[in-house]
């Protein structure tokens, strides 16, 4: 997968995508020195939080970053990193490979409440059960 495909997911997944963003050098030295392409794909629903994807050396590498704006504008600076959180794709991985296992799939599925919907052919049952 590319950058541009990246691009492309992330629109149809309603993420508005950027290739540049206004980070001062110390903010985007974060990143990696080395870092090849970059993209920053902005959540909608929180205008100053983005899932940020580069490559560095053949890899795709993820953050969630949180911006604001700075206190004066410096040369076309008009933003800061608040926070940056690497995400690892291997971990996550992981974790779902035990769950689709079965490693801590049940334990996940009985701490958590869920609304189940019995759908019978003739649609006698239409109430819903909670489970805990």
């Amino acid at each position: 997968m590319t950058i541009v495909e990246l691009e492309s997911v992330g629109i149809l997944l309603g993420l508005q995508p950027y290739r540049r963003l206004a980070l001062g050098k110390q903010d985007a030295a974060q990143f990696g020195s080395n870092i090849q392409q970059i993209l920053f794909l902005q959540y909608p629903q929180h205008p100053r939080h983005y899932l940020v994807v580069g490559v560095i050396d053949q890899k795709f590498r993820v953050w969630l970053i949180e911006v604001a704006p700075t206190d004066k504008e410096i040369a076309g600076v008009w933003l800061s990193l608040k926070s940056i959180e690497p995400v690892y794709l291997q971990g996550l991985k992981r974790h779902r490979r035990e769950i689709d296992e079965g490693g801590s799939y049940n334990i996940a599925l009985s701490k958590r409440k869920s609304v189940q919907f019995d759908i019978d052919d003739d649609g006698a049952s239409d109430v819903p059960s909670v489970e805990e």
